[in-house]
């Protein structure tokens, strides 16, 4: 409809453009398709004014308004145009337009017999090149609709005094045909240059796709399934509805099936995929009778696939046999070119090489598979044999303790006496390693039983500190404990609950100097309503790249190195699993050189009465004690 040029022609055409339409080249056209809509009516006006001040006896003031509202609109509407971008506004709103002002004209001069109601077919036209049907048949009715309203007013007399007489009205059918002409060689060309451009894509794809085709390092198979597509029709004729059933229990159908299917072309990516010279040793080598069962597998379910899917799409992941060398795994993907789903004519495929991936994946699996039972072993192995690990150090930590006391006699050399210390202390040590690491294991084994009971938080505190008074008084630490004044008791194991305190604490002593404090608090949780331990300190802290890590097996916060009193870094980790037996949550924050607080979290459920939660953190009832050195 437009012949651009460049330059000064260019700065125009985008002068006239929204912002969005210049960078946009389909937008550009449909806006400029419009415009150019929008510039007839403008540019056939001075035609109509020159003709009514020459052919009417008197030019008044009607006249002025009627042929101002006509040099008007169009600006109007391009304005809006250009600010909005809005196409489908913009063609809604000129169809409105012609709609009024040329059913407006026509009232003035005969009504339904004014040359002026030729103009209305222009509004269909007009509406053709949005390339929506609804939208034309909804003009023609407005068209109809507006000769009907002239008619009917017509007919009742209602129609203003005819303005257009003598030689103007004899003009006015002519001009009216040029203009609807003109408009329709506009739409014409307008329609033959979409079709001329969608030719042009359309041939523009085939070219690249034929490029693609035979350069693409992926291989594609074109293939004509039309014969199975109508054998699978007779078979749905003849009263099959379960296809895939069908085919299980006839082997012989499915072959006839996968023997209607025939190859069309392959691109060179596929020849050296299957190790083929040809495509017709390739489909030698796919006949049906040559195939696998699990080749016979993945055919049924590609059949099927394409049978009861709308989409026509197949995907699947299975190893095929070359023709040459060994199987390859591969990533089949296959689909009905759409306008071929009614017969399946053409059927492309993508056959891609995952042979690394799939390795990859598969030992992975095996790595993991053989981790898991490694760890299932050694969870299994150190369970089993707490009688025999203990036993033998029990005996090395007595025989050296009575060689420490001397309780057989003195023993001959003083330097003797040093080195029992050292077999005891050993020996300690490596027991103490050894429980928690049988300890750790019971747990992950599935071993470890719960014997639960009801506690109460001020009795396990009662007991850790009784348990761990020599360490207080040598620390110097502070100990405040703060419980909750309604604290209900809660159902746990014992033993398993003084070993998660008896952990924490120990390590809050043990890193905390003399006159900094620790706290033991209880109390319940205000949102949801559950049982929280907590245990904090005036210690040194954890570095913030551990408090991730530090609960994990054999990780410490000290350096095991330069102290044995570090210890052997299973106790957070039992604690955990421990926590976690219960379900519940262990919680650690911590700041370096300020402190360490671990929270144990246990659900609600534990607990033996339902309270009102934003009471029982108003009432806290502290009990602060300090031990004496």
């Amino acid at each position: 409809m437009l012949v651009l040029g460049t330059g000064a022609n260019e700065r125009m055409v985008n002068l006239l453009l929204s912002p969005e339409a210049r960078a946009d080249p389909l937008l550009r056209r449909t806006h400029l398709e419009l415009i150019v809509s929008l510039a007839v009516p403008f540019l056939f006006m001075p035609v109509a004014a020159i003709s009514t001040l020459f052919l009417k006896p008197s030019f008044d003031s009607f006249d002025v308004g009627l042929f101002t509202a006509w040099f008007l609109l169009p600006i109007g509407q391009w304005l809006l145009l250009r600010l909005t971008g809005n196409v489908k506004m913009g063609r809604d709103i000129l169809t409105f337009t012609l709609l009024v002002f040329i059913s407006f004209g026509a009232a003035y001069s005969g009504g339904v017999t004014s040359p002026m109601v030729i103009g209305l077919c222009i509004v269909p036209l007009e509406n053709m090149l949005s390339g929506d049907r609804r939208r034309v048949v909804l003009s023609i009715v407005a068209v109809l609709l507006c000769l009907a309203g002239l008619w009917v007013l017509g007919e009742d007399n209602l129609l203003p005094p005819n303005r257009a007489t003598g030689d103007l009205r004899d003009a006015l059918l002519p001009l009216a045909i040029i203009f609807v002409m003109l408009y329709s060689y506009l739409v014409a060309d307008a329609l033959i240059r979409h079709r001329r451009a969608g030719e042009q894509a359309l041939t523009d794809t085939e070219k690249l796709f034929e490029s693609l085709f035979e350069t693409a390092p992926i291989s594609i198979i074109e293939q004509d399934w039309s014969q199975t597509r109508r054998k699978i029709n007779q078979l749905t004729e003849s009263g099959v509805r379960d296809l895939n059933r069908h085919l299980i229990e006839h082997p012989d159908v499915l072959k006839s099936l996968i023997g209607g299917i025939h190859i069309t072309r392959v691109n060179t990516a596929t020849l050296d995929l299957y190790r083929a010279q040809g495509p017709d040793e390739l489909e030698e080598h796919l006949l049906p009778d040559r195939l696998t069962s699990e080749e016979l597998r993945n055919y049924r379910l590609w059949i099927v696939s394409f049978a009861g899917s709308d989409s026509g799409n197949y995907l699947n992941e299975t190893a095929v046999r070359r023709r040459r060398g060994g199987p390859v795994y591969t990533r089949v993907r296959s689909a009905i070119v759409p306008e071929h789903r009614h017969d399946w004519l053409r059927v492309v495929t993508t056959v891609g090489d995952v042979s690394d991936r799939k390795r990859a994946e598969l030992a992975l699996h095996t790595a993991k598979e053989d981790a898991d039972q490694a760890n299932r072993a050694k969870s299994q192995f150190l369970a089993s044999m707490s009688h025999e690990l203990r036993t033998p150090l029990n005996a090395i930590i007595g025989f050296s303790d009575i060689m420490r006391q001397q309780m057989f006699g003195p023993i001959g050399d003083a330097r003797y006496l040093s080195y029992t210390d050292d077999i005891h202390d050993s020996g300690q040590y490596l027991l103490n390693l050894i429980n928690d690491m049988l300890d750790l294991s019971r747990i992950e084994a599935g071993k470890h039983e719960l014997r639960e009971e009801w506690l109460t938080a001020q009795d396990l505190f009662d007991w850790v500190l009784n348990m761990t008074e020599p360490q207080i008084i040598a620390s110097g630490v502070d100990i405040s404990i703060s419980v909750a004044e309604d604290m209900p008791e809660f159902r746990a194991d014992l033993r398993s609950m003084r070993q998660i305190l008896l952990n924490i604490f120990s390590n809050a002593l043990k890193f905390t100097p003399g006159g900094k404090n620790v706290r033991l608090a209880a109390f319940i949780n205000t949102d949801d309503g559950g049982v929280v331990l907590e245990v904090s300190d005036q210690g040194r802290g954890i570095p913030a790249d551990m408090l991730e890590t530090i609960a994990e097996p054999f990780v410490q916060a000290g350096d095991p190195m330069t102290s044995r009193q570090t210890g052997t870094g299973l106790g957070l980790s039992i604690t955990r699993s421990l926590v976690r037996l219960h379900g519940g949550k262990l919680v650690l924050a911590s700041t370096e050189h300020v402190g360490t607080t671990v929270t144990v979290s246990l659900p609600k459920s534990r607990t033996n009465i339902d309270q009102d939660m934003d009471e029982t953190q108003n009432n806290m009832d502290k009990i602060v004690f300090t031990v004496p050195l």
